[in-house]
């Protein structure tokens, strides 16, 4: 039996179909994105701050990791609901490849080292 998008559920009972109606109408602060962009934001802060101690940043930079773990953890489960990790990986590719290109003016350099 395989398992519905609409009916996965996050730890607070949310099924990941009403988060994701509510962060079109621009109401989302549970999901794994949101968290994460939270997490990435008060890390940002704590940079910036010269009041903040590195203690302090170095909290902030773990729990950038540990949201980005879960916004990983629910990319993989999407990627067996969709069915198609195949194409996922192509596309994965095909963004870094323009990716390196971008980063190198000329795109030699990336395309020689095969990067």
């Amino acid at each position: 039996m395989k398992v519905k998008f609409g009916d996965l559920k996050f730890k607070n009972g949310e099924t990941i179909a009403t988060c994701a109606q509510r962060c079109l109408a621009g109401g989302c602060n549970n999901c794994p994105m949101s968290e994460l962009t939270k997490a990435l934001l008060k890390h940002r802060r704590a940079q910036l701050n010269e009041g903040y101690q590195f203690d302090y940043e170095r909290e902030c930079a773990k729990a950038v990791v540990e949201e980005m773990a879960d916004v990983y953890i629910v990319l993989l489960q999407m990627i067996q609901l969709f069915g198609e990790p195949s194409l996922f990986e192509e596309y994965v590719r095909n963004k870094i490849l323009r990716l390196r290109l971008r980063l190198f003016a000329d795109g030699t350099e990336a395309a020689e080292n095969g990067e």
